[in-house]
């Protein structure tokens, strides 16, 4: 056989051998996706691999696979919709911020008359400027620091106590027994509120010269019973044991509100500063308060007091002149606190009303609050002296509510507009002091 014949016959082999694996090839896929027959006759049989998977990976028919265009898709707008919220949030941010700059900038302008304003300045003018209220410790205060208040009668657990507050005129009486009549829990005790309006129709029914007569224990008692009575009280238990002792109709009464109401009752007694009984104008009726405080401090009183009958939490001024607290005998039992001020809780509060003031500025305000000393320029040597005259939260308020219109007629004429110069803060200090400091004329 010659060589050509021979390439020839190996060449027809190759061919051969390659129809022979097509072939097979061909026939196993025909036997992979061919329909069986019997009883799972008619359903398809799924190819158990594909050709450039891994073996014995599944494969999954077209109509299953994932549909990756639709997912590029969803995934496409989202991004589109994010992108474009991102947008819209940014430009609305410029375009608020350009409109509050611009009405911040008009408002700032003190060439304008109608923006020489301390309130719409440092934007509060919607809101009520605590320092402006004439009275510091009024019931209704929203601002409290309470810091600065009497920890021993403003107890955590929100109890009572018995207990005589002795305070200056403007140190905050008034807003510490408002803060510890609102502190009782009234699950637990039946406060009954003694003021001025109580005090002057009792001694309008018993006659302030009967004052001078109580000498016997059961007399020395008729102040809280009388004023329980006028308060309309229909208390069967006192209806019941009415007796000439005092002493035990009060017992009853306390024992009644324990035994059937399930409280314990506590006498609140404030107000007597403004009794026309007691003061008139700056002349103060020493005998006659003193002889009514000592009917409501009697030992017989107080031994009830300590024995849980009731509590008795008393807030009366104190009175230079005047010894109010004299009648009580066991003081380590009975506790007389006193309110005092100094510079630098002054300060403290001040500062605390001009932070809690910011929180609700409103957003065309042109500066915020620092604190009280940057207010009225306290670096200043004088101004510092003067302010350093102001001993009471009440003569704070006074001072600030005539500083406020003298700042406010000279803000075109300053370097920083609504900072207080000398002679803002003495003339202020002038005005005020004839309101806020008040002087007692003891009459015999």
């Amino acid at each position: 056989m010659t060589g050509s014949q021979l390439r020839q016959k190996e060449d027809n082999s190759e061919n051969t051998g390659d129809n022979e694996n097509l072939q097979a090839s061909i026939e196993r896929v025909e036997t992979n996706t061919t329909t069986s027959v019997g009883p799972d006759l008619g359903k398809t049989v799924r190819p158990q691999s594909e050709p450039n998977s891994p073996q014995g990976a599944p494969v999954r028919p077209l109509e299953s696979r994932p549909a990756t265009t639709e997912k590029s898709t969803n995934n496409f707008r989202r991004t589109v919709l994010i992108c474009l919220a991102v947008f819209v949030s940014a430009i609305s941010a410029i375009l608020i911020s350009i409109y509050l700059k611009s009405s911040t900038s008009t408002v700032c302008d003190m060439k304008k008359a109608e923006n020489r304003d301390f309130n719409k300045y440092y934007g509060i003018a919607n809101m009520k400027n605590h320092f402006i209220t004439p009275s510091a410790d009024n019931c209704a205060a929203s601002i409290i620091f309470k810091p600065a208040l009497p920890q021993a009668i403003l107890q955590q657990d929100h109890s009572a106590s018995s207990f005589l507050t002795l305070a200056p005129y403007g140190t905050g009486k008034t807003l510490l027994r408002c803060e510890y009549y609102k502190s009782l829990r009234s699950d637990a005790y039946f406060k009954v509120l003694i003021l001025n309006k109580e005090i002057d129709g009792y001694l309008d029914r018993t006659a302030l010269r009967k004052l001078h007569t109580l000498r016997q224990d059961e007399d020395k008692l008729v102040l809280l019973l009388a004023v329980t009575e006028d308060k309309n009280f229909t208390i069967k238990a006192l209806e019941t044991t009415r007796s000439i002792n005092v002493l035990n109709d009060l017992r009853h009464f306390a024992l009644f509100m324990k035994n059937h109401v399930k409280k314990t009752v506590v006498f609140i007694i404030d107000g007597i500063d403004e009794n026309r009984f007691f003061f008139k104008d700056l002349n103060v009726n020493k005998q006659s308060l003193e002889l009514f405080c000592l009917s409501s401090l009697s030992q017989e009183i107080i031994a009830m007091a300590m024995a849980d009958n009731f509590y008795l939490s008393i807030f009366y001024p104190k009175i230079d002149g005047i010894e109010m607290e004299r009648g009580i005998i066991r003081k380590d039992k009975f506790p007389t606190l006193v309110i005092n001020w100094n510079i630098k809780s002054l300060m403290n509060y001040a500062d605390y009303v001009l932070q809690e003031m910011n929180k609700n500025v409103s957003a065309s305000h042109c500066k915020l609050f620092t604190n009280f000393k940057t207010l009225v320029n306290y670096s200043n040597t004088k101004n510092a002296e003067t302010i350093n005259k102001i001993t009471t939260p009440r003569a704070l308020h006074y001072f600030m509510r005539d500083l406020i219109p003298e700042m406010n007629h000279c803000a075109n004429d300053v370097q920083e507009p609504f900072i207080a110069t000398t002679e803002n803060v003495e003339t202020a200090y002038e005005s005020s002091a004839k309101s806020a400091f008040k002087v007692h004329y003891i009459k015999e």
